[in-house]
């Protein structure tokens, strides 16, 4: 367990900064650094777009839970939707993992909750992710997470945190659906925009490096927290989601039905032939083709 007592912000930057390095983890830092101060001073304006809070989890105190750790692009949307739906239709208490510590989340769920410190945020965020058993559950990837796993809140919970840990085997592919969002904000199958973007091989090449990095980073955390996370891949969410949910439920300590469940998640892969041109186009450009004596 990592010992933090004490909501200091610049000693959790210095922190995270040893488990990585990466320069857009450092500006997502200091993005977070405006926040925080912004809370301190109790006058942060949150930009006016509209936000939906989850009200079936009201009341809620959290006692244990899970956090599923993910590298972008590996099938997280599906996963946490898919545990969502199965908590509200009443099949299980599996929480309802959001991403509530995305940058891009936090300014209005902070003003609507009158939070003044980043541990502050970290207690309200929980509390809306807990189901009536108690559990809550929580997604991100390392950029967003890990500033928060040494907030006291997460601190004192960290004993009846479980971590489930998401990745791709195919890096490459990975790369490439992540450059492709970026640039045509079709991050789901289900996103209101389309479209195809032919790639650039020296984008797709930071992609991986910052993929890849990133994986080494969540294994720094796990191996001097003593943690021992359930390991999923994007292919076996692909070939068998429900079998992925079961592996959670028993890693969890949670009940499932005996028979099947339908979760009713819609839900596809984003890729297509233009994917699998621009993966050869790296290949063809950066791959070793031969041994160098």
């Amino acid at each position: 367990m990592i010992d933090l007592v004490t909501d200091d912000f610049e000693k959790i930057v210095q922190r995270c900064l040893y488990y990585c390095a990466d320069e857009t983890f450092a500006e997502n830092l200091g993005n977070l650094r405006k926040i925080v101060q912004e809370l301190d001073r109790g006058t942060y304006v949150a930009p006016p777009a509209p936000i939906s809070f989850n009200p079936a989890s009201s009341g809620h105190v959290p006692d244990r839970g899970y956090v599923i750790g993910y590298i972008p692009r590996s099938g997280s949307t599906l996963l946490a939707v898919t545990l969502t739906n199965l908590t509200y239709k009443g099949f299980a208490c599996l929480g309802y993992p959001g991403e509530i510590f995305n940058l891009d989340q936090i300014p209005a769920r902070a003003r609507h909750y009158g939070c003044r410190s980043l541990d502050d945020y970290a207690r309200w965020a929980l509390w809306e992710s807990t189901d009536e058993s108690g559990l809550f559950a929580v997604k991100g990837d390392l950029f967003q997470l890990l500033p928060f796993l040494f907030v006291p809140t997460f601190q004192r919970l960290m004993a009846n945190i479980k971590f489930v840990y998401l990745t791709r085997e195919d890096v490459l592919l990975q790369a490439i659906s992540l450059v492709i969002a970026h640039h045509t904000g079709r991050w789901t199958s289900e996103s209101a925009v389309d479209g195809t973007f032919s790639g650039d091989v020296d984008e797709i090449a930071a992609n991986v490096r910052m993929l890849t990095q990133m994986m080494a980073s969540w294994e720094t955390v796990f191996a001097f927290s003593g943690v021992r996370p359930l390991r999923l891949t994007y292919e076996e969410l692909e070939a068998n989601v429900n079998a992925c949910v079961r592996k959670i439920a028993s890693h969890v300590d949670v009940l499932l039905p005996p028979g099947g469940f339908d979760a009713e998640v819609t839900l596809m892969p984003t890729r297509n032939e233009n994917n699998y041109e621009m993966a050869r186009r790296a290949i063809a450009r950066l791959g070793v083709t031969s041994t160098v004596l």
